[in-house]
C-alpha cells in the first residue's frame, strides 16, 4: 500500500514539483539524479559537467532494490505542499531512522546489487531522510512544526520576512519538539537556511529556550490534557479522513496507471 501512495504522490509531482532535492543536493562541481520510475534504476552523477549513470544492476537491470527501499522507508527528494503532507503520514521515524543507520544489507532485493549504486543512493536518500526528520515533526496536536511552513515558502519562493520568520519561531514555543527543530535545523540544513537568515537563526536560537517561550509549552500541554477526550475524538476523525483521502488518491492513481 505504500508503494501505491508513493505512486500516488510521484503522479502529483508531474504537476506540481518544488524540488527540494535541488536545495538539498545542489553542489558546485557534482550533482546527483536518482531514476526509480523506469525498468532498470540508475542514478546519474555529475561532476564538473560529466555525467556518469550508475545503474541498480548492471548485469540483470531491474529495479527491485530501489523499490524495496522505498517500500521500507517512503521518502522522497521531490514534493509539493501537499504530497508532503501525505510523506508525513506515512514517515515512520523508528524505521527510516533504523535504515539508515544500519544501511541497505538488511533488505534482501539488494543483496548482490551494485555497489557504486548502493553507496550513492544511500549518501542521497540519508540526507533526504535528515530532512524528513525535520519537516515531517509534529506538535503534541498531532500537527507539522512551523518550521515544515518555513522550508515551503522558500521552496515555493515566498517572500519571508523577519516578522513572517519571527511567527514561525514564537508558534513554535507551544511544543518542545517543534522548539528543538530550530537547533536541528540550525546545524543539518545549511543548504536551505541561506546565510541571510543566520543572524535571525541566532536571534531564535536564544529565544527558544528563554522562559517566555518554554512556559507556552507547560500552558499548552496542561490546556491539552484538560481537553484530551475531546482532542481525541477530533484527532480521530481527522486521522480518519487523511487516511480515507489517502486511499481515494492510491485507487485513482491505480486506476490511471491501467490506462
Amino acid at each position: 500500500m505504500i508503494f501505491f501512495l508513493f505512486i500516488c504522490i510521484a503522479l502529483t509531482n508531474l504537476c506540481f514539483s518544488y524540488h527540494v532535492y535541488e536545495e538539498l543536493f545542489k553542489r558546485k562541481d557534482d550533482s546527483y539524479t536518482i531514476n526509480y520510475s523506469v525498468k532498470d534504476a540508475f542514478i546519474e552523477v555529475c561532476d564538473n559537467g560529466k555525467c556518469e549513470k550508475i545503474f541498480e544492476d548492471e548485469i540483470n537491470g531491474g529495479h527491485e532494490c530501489t523499490v524495496a527501499i522505498y517500500n521500507e522507508c517512503p521518502i522522497t527528494s521531490k514534493y509539493d505542499r501537499h504530497a508532503l503532507h501525505l510523506l508525513c503520514d506515512v514517515y515512520d521515524y523508528e524505521k527510516c531512522n533504523k535504515l539508515y543507520t544500519e544501511g541497505y544489507n538488511s533488505i534482501p532485493a539488494c543483496q548482490n546489487k551494485n555497489p557504486k549504486y548502493l553507496e550513492a543512493q544511500y549518501k542521497i536518500n540519508k540526507k533526504v531522510n535528515s530532512h524528513y526528520q525535520l519537516v515531517c515533526a509534529k506538535d503534541y496536536k498531532g500537527e507539522l512544526c512551523p518550521y515544515t511552513n518555513f522550508v515551503l515558502d522558500k521552496m515555493e519562493k515566498k517572500t519571508i520576512n523577519e516578522t513572517i520568520f519571527w511567527n514561525y519561531v514564537t508558534a513554535s514555543c507551544t511544543s518542545k519538539v517543534c522548539c528543538d527543530v530550530f537547533p536541528n535545523a540550525s546545524n543539518n540544513e545549511n543548504e536551505i537556511i541561506d546565510k541571510e537568515y543566520d543572524k535571525l537563526f541566532d536571534k531564535a536560537l536564544k529565544y527558544l529556550k528563554s522562559e517566555n517561550c518554554t512556559s507556552q509549552q507547560k500552558a499548552a500541554i496542561r490546556y491539552f490534557k484538560s481537553n484530551s477526550h475531546t482532542n481525541n475524538a477530533l484527532l480521530n476523525i481527522q486521522n480518519n479522513i487523511i487516511k480515507n483521502m489517502s486511499l481515494l488518491l492510491i485507487i485513482l492513481s491505480s486506476f490511471y496507471l491501467l490506462f
